[in-house]
């Protein structure tokens, strides 16, 4: 049992180093390939909550197919975690709020 935490920990730190790295990569490719190995290990059990600052990041970007596999990433974390709802949704304020007066 400890052991098997062990290994979802090493996991959840080599999909936050990908992350990270994904972050300085201009093509979506590597972006979205991330994020479906944490909705992947989302829906499989395994916490993935360590990533949630990180995969909010994500949100500043113009591809839809990125946009929706981080709603996707909040809808499911929503139910778990009050605060870090809160936080989503003052982030996807401030998103909303740049496109407005981007727009105009």
């Amino acid at each position: 049992m400890f052991f098997s935490f062990l290994i979802q920990l090493g996991k959840v730190q080599e999909l936050k180093d990908e992350l990270i790295n994904a972050k300085r990569e201009r093509k979506d490719a590597k972006k979205l390939n991330v994020l479906k190995k944490i909705i992947a290990n989302s829906t499989m059990g395994n916490d993935m909550s360590p990533v949630f600052r990180d995969v909010l990041d994500f949100l500043n970007t113009d591809n839809i197919e990125i946009k929706r596999m981080v709603l996707l990433y909040l809808v499911f974390y929503a139910k778990k975690d009050t605060d870090l709802t809160l936080v989503a949704v003052q982030h996807l304020i401030k998103v909303l709020e740049f496109y407005t007066n981007y727009s105009l």
